[in-house]
């Protein structure tokens, strides 16, 4: 018990360190920066899960029976 509290406490403190860096302005927010690899990865997994979720279960017309 006692190492998922302290599993919590740290996973709490990291969240507060990462939200201080971001608004001390250590991120970069400029609008010509390229997305990184990881940014872009869960940007494309994400659409990928969206599509998937809503799109229409229906056949493709074209293809050939």
């Amino acid at each position: 018990m006692k190492g998922f509290i302290l599993g919590i406490v740290t996973m709490l403190f990291v969240l507060v360190l990462g939200v201080v860096f971001a608004l001390m302005g250590f991120v970069s927010m400029r609008a010509d920066n390229p997305p990184s690899k990881v940014e872009t990865k869960l940007a494309g997994h994400a659409m990928d899960a969206s599509v998937a979720r809503s799109a229409p279960k229906v056949a493709n017309p074209h293809v050939s029976r």
